[in-house]
Protein backbone atom coordinates (compact mmCIF):
# COMPACT_ATOMS: atom_id res chain seq x y z
CA UNK A 1 0.00 0.00 0.00
CA UNK A 2 1.43 3.36 -0.95
CA UNK A 3 1.89 6.29 1.42
CA UNK A 4 -0.85 8.37 -0.20
CA UNK A 5 -3.46 5.71 0.56
CA UNK A 6 -2.23 5.28 4.12
CA UNK A 7 -2.48 9.05 4.55
CA UNK A 8 -6.09 8.98 3.34
CA UNK A 9 -6.92 6.34 5.95
CA UNK A 10 -5.14 8.06 8.83
CA UNK A 11 -5.78 11.70 7.88
CA UNK A 12 -8.81 11.85 5.60
CA UNK A 13 -10.13 15.22 4.49
CA UNK A 14 -13.53 13.73 3.74
CA UNK A 15 -15.38 10.65 4.96
CA UNK A 16 -18.51 8.87 3.79
CA UNK A 17 -20.32 6.63 6.27
CA UNK A 18 -22.24 3.90 4.47
CA UNK A 19 -24.94 2.65 6.81
CA UNK A 20 -25.21 5.88 8.82
CA UNK A 21 -28.06 5.46 11.27
CA UNK A 22 -29.92 7.01 14.19
CA UNK A 23 -30.77 3.53 15.47
CA UNK A 24 -28.69 3.01 18.62
CA UNK A 25 -28.62 -0.73 17.96
CA UNK A 26 -26.68 -0.34 14.72
CA UNK A 27 -22.97 0.14 14.20
CA UNK A 28 -23.68 3.00 11.83
CA UNK A 29 -25.11 4.91 14.80
CA UNK A 30 -21.87 4.73 16.79
CA UNK A 31 -19.65 5.65 13.87
CA UNK A 32 -21.84 8.57 12.80
CA UNK A 33 -22.40 9.87 16.31
CA UNK A 34 -18.67 9.79 17.10
CA UNK A 35 -17.66 11.55 13.88
CA UNK A 36 -20.19 14.30 14.50
CA UNK A 37 -19.61 14.56 18.25
CA UNK A 38 -15.85 14.74 17.85
CA UNK A 39 -16.33 17.42 15.19
CA UNK A 40 -14.31 15.77 12.44
CA UNK A 41 -12.71 18.75 10.68
CA UNK A 42 -13.41 17.57 7.13
CA UNK A 43 -16.53 16.80 5.16
CA UNK A 44 -18.75 13.98 6.42
CA UNK A 45 -21.23 12.42 4.02
CA UNK A 46 -23.90 10.14 5.44
CA UNK A 47 -25.17 7.31 3.25
CA UNK A 48 -28.52 5.72 4.02
CA UNK A 49 -31.01 5.00 1.23
CA UNK A 50 -33.92 4.80 3.68
CA UNK A 51 -33.59 8.27 5.20
CA UNK A 52 -33.21 11.77 3.77
CA UNK A 53 -31.62 12.95 7.03
CA UNK A 54 -29.56 11.30 9.73
CA UNK A 55 -28.77 13.28 12.91
CA UNK A 56 -30.31 16.32 11.23
CA UNK A 57 -27.84 16.19 8.35
CA UNK A 58 -28.55 15.40 4.72
CA UNK A 59 -28.27 11.72 3.93
CA UNK A 60 -27.46 10.44 0.46
CA UNK A 61 -28.97 7.23 -0.94
CA UNK A 62 -25.70 6.01 -2.51
CA UNK A 63 -22.01 6.85 -2.66
CA UNK A 64 -22.26 8.08 -6.22
CA UNK A 65 -25.11 10.44 -5.34
CA UNK A 66 -22.73 12.55 -3.23
CA UNK A 67 -21.43 14.14 -6.41
CA UNK A 68 -17.82 14.41 -5.24
CA UNK A 69 -15.03 12.04 -4.33
CA UNK A 70 -14.14 11.22 -0.73
CA UNK A 71 -10.86 10.17 0.84
CA UNK A 72 -12.26 7.42 3.04
CA UNK A 73 -15.39 5.29 3.16
CA UNK A 74 -16.47 3.73 6.46
CA UNK A 75 -18.73 0.77 5.76
CA UNK A 76 -21.11 -0.08 8.60
CA UNK A 77 -23.17 -2.62 6.66
CA UNK A 78 -23.16 -6.42 6.46
CA UNK A 79 -20.54 -8.50 4.68
CA UNK A 80 -22.47 -8.96 1.45
CA UNK A 81 -23.27 -5.26 1.22
CA UNK A 82 -19.65 -4.41 2.09
CA UNK A 83 -18.49 -6.23 -1.04
CA UNK A 84 -20.87 -4.06 -3.07
CA UNK A 85 -19.57 -0.95 -1.29
CA UNK A 86 -16.01 -1.96 -2.22
CA UNK A 87 -17.05 -2.38 -5.86
CA UNK A 88 -18.64 1.07 -5.83
CA UNK A 89 -15.50 2.56 -4.24
CA UNK A 90 -13.42 1.01 -7.03
CA UNK A 91 -15.81 2.34 -9.66
CA UNK A 92 -15.63 5.85 -8.17
CA UNK A 93 -11.82 5.77 -7.75
CA UNK A 94 -12.07 6.05 -3.98
CA UNK A 95 -8.76 4.88 -2.51
CA UNK A 96 -9.62 3.71 1.01
CA UNK A 97 -12.33 1.66 2.73
CA UNK A 98 -12.65 0.64 6.36
CA UNK A 99 -15.02 -2.32 6.57
CA UNK A 100 -16.55 -3.03 9.98
CA UNK A 101 -18.55 -6.05 8.79
CA UNK A 102 -18.29 -9.46 10.35
CA UNK A 103 -19.50 -12.70 8.77
CA UNK A 104 -16.66 -13.29 6.39
CA UNK A 105 -14.57 -16.47 6.62
CA UNK A 106 -15.22 -16.85 10.35
CA UNK A 107 -18.78 -18.00 9.56
CA UNK A 108 -17.92 -20.64 7.01
CA UNK A 109 -17.89 -21.24 3.29
CA UNK A 110 -20.31 -18.48 2.27
CA UNK A 111 -18.37 -15.92 4.30
CA UNK A 112 -15.08 -17.17 2.85
CA UNK A 113 -16.46 -16.62 -0.63
CA UNK A 114 -17.41 -13.03 0.26
CA UNK A 115 -13.98 -12.42 1.75
CA UNK A 116 -12.26 -13.68 -1.41
CA UNK A 117 -14.51 -11.43 -3.48
CA UNK A 118 -13.66 -8.42 -1.31
CA UNK A 119 -9.93 -9.17 -1.59
CA UNK A 120 -10.22 -9.54 -5.37
CA UNK A 121 -11.93 -6.16 -5.68
CA UNK A 122 -9.20 -4.58 -3.56
CA UNK A 123 -6.37 -6.20 -5.52
CA UNK A 124 -7.83 -5.44 -8.94
CA UNK A 125 -8.64 -1.82 -8.17
CA UNK A 126 -5.89 -0.89 -5.73
CA UNK A 127 -8.50 -0.09 -3.08
CA UNK A 128 -6.97 -0.07 0.40
CA UNK A 129 -9.26 -2.14 2.64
Amino acid sequence: MDKAKIKKILFPRSIAVVGASEDRGKLGYNITENLLKLEFPGEVYLINPKHQEVFGRKSFPTLDSIGTSVDLVLSAVGAEATVEVAKKCAELDIDALVAYAASFREVGQDGSMLERELKAVAQESGLAV
